[in-house]
């Protein structure tokens, strides 16, 4: 495992990431972990009213600065310390000041576009996805963008029907297809998930990835989750590990390694 991890936790609007990264946050502590949002990477925009910033898609792909959302993790990944955009979601701007970001050997990166862009997938060691039924994403963004954002009804109504729906079916569902861990979430009130602690020992096993092989039986009988991880990591040809990891079923891609695992140990004991 390398020194600086990235994991991302992706999913809908008002899905739950938000107290999903804030627990792991609380789980592994300031001195292991760091929180990247998507949220701080949206396009500055200064060259337009307030007006004309209302106007923006801001749940399409192209309102994010993907340039600087990229080289940002790409230099915190490699060790090297980051100046974070800090932006004001109720005027659509960007904060002149930026928070300096030390590298962590957890860097947790959320937000509903994370896994749409195949740049930071590449990037990511475990990617999460959050699922919660619309109507309960619906309820949570409302009460939230109200309260939080100043927002009114009628311009969070507006906005859900016109951009964050359709953008969601587009963008973000389909991205749940490539998640090694799917999370579902159906209450209305996200704080205490009782999945969490499941979650917890699943990262936690990925995270020792290179202490896999000490009991490679136990973990390949029992994990069907780290089968994404095995493809990676053992020593298979170029056609096979493509084949493994194009199978979106864990069950399929453990069927599929276990006559190639079985030579691999055969090999290693000759």
């Amino acid at each position: 495992m390398s020194n600086y991890n990235i994991i991302g936790i992706a999913g809908g609007t008002a899905s739950g990431k938000t107290t999903i990264v804030s627990k792991l946050f609380d789980y592994y502590g300031k001195s292991t972990s760091v929180i990247i949002g998507q949220d701080s990477y949206y396009k500055h925009n200064d060259n337009l009213n307030f007006n004309q910033r209302t106007m923006i898609n801001y749940d399409h792909p192209r309102s994010i600065d993907i340039e600087l959302f990229h080289s940002n993790l790409v230099a915190i990944k490699n060790g090297q310390p980051i100046n974070k955009p800090t932006y004001d979601l109720k005027t659509h701007t960007r904060n002149s000041l930026f928070e300096s970001i030390a590298p962590k050997k957890l860097i947790f990166v959320e937000g509903t576009l994370v896994f749409h862009f195949k740049r930071l997938v590449n990037l990511m060691l475990i990617k999460i996805f959050i699922y919660a039924p619309e109507k309960v994403r619906f309820n949570r963004r409302l009460e939230r963008d109200i309260s939080e954002r100043g927002r009114n009804i009628d311009s969070v109504l507006k906005q859900y029907k016109d951009t964050v729906s359709p953008m969601h079916q587009k963008f973000v569902e389909p991205t749940k297809n490539i998640a090694d861990i799917n999370i579902l979430e159906q209450e209305k009130d996200f704080k205490a998930p009782p999945h969490f602690d499941n979650m917890i020992r699943l990262l936690e096993a990925i995270l020792e990835d290179i202490d896999l092989f000490d009991d490679l039986d136990k973990q390949f009988e029992s994990a069907s989750w780290v089968s994404f991880r095995f493809a990676e990591i053992l020593p298979l040809k170029i056609e096979d590990k493509q084949k493994c990891l194009e199978l979106n079923d864990p069950l399929l891609r453990l069927n599929y390694l276990e006559p190639l695992l079985k030579l691999i140990r055969e090999n290693s004991q000759q």
